[in-house]
């Protein structure tokens, strides 16, 4: 069967009371078999979002996700970390690299991280900034 990519939602601004500011991560759950839950989480966009739409591309090894944000009006002359939540189904397990960001950024200068979905896991990992 292919592999379907899909948007499921996301958040509002996650601006809180830290003085730090959040890292950017992805946030895996596979089980094992067919289904993976990626949670792109701190994703650095408009504070003036419409709504967020994500193209996935899947080749040899690779999962790419280039993520688009709609804005309101034009949006606003800030940004704030949101959380994405997206689904991927009937992906085989194996060893594959996710490059997750923006659609306007070149894949190759977007964030890359291996992921290993050999088997069921659940884990969130942090990109170094």
């Amino acid at each position: 069967e292919p592999i379907i990519g899909s948007l499921i939602g996301f958040s509002d601004c996650q601006i809180g009371f830290s003085a730090l500011v959040p890292q950017t991560c992805v946030h895996l759950e596979y089980d094992g078999y067919s289904m993976l839950e990626l949670g792109h989480i701190n994703a650095w966009y408009n504070c003036c979002l419409d709504s967020i739409s994500a193209a996935f591309t899947f080749s040899n090894d690779s999962i790419i996700v280039g993520e688009t944000e709609w804005l309101h009006n034009g949006g606003c002359d800030c940004i704030c970390p949101i959380n994405i939540d997206m689904q991927i189904e009937n992906l085989l397990p194996g060893i594959y690299t996710l490059v997750i960001g923006s659609a306007s950024v070149d894949p190759a200068a977007r964030r890359s991280i291996l992921i290993d979905l050999r088997h069921e896991v659940n884990y969130t990992s942090c990109f170094e900034e």
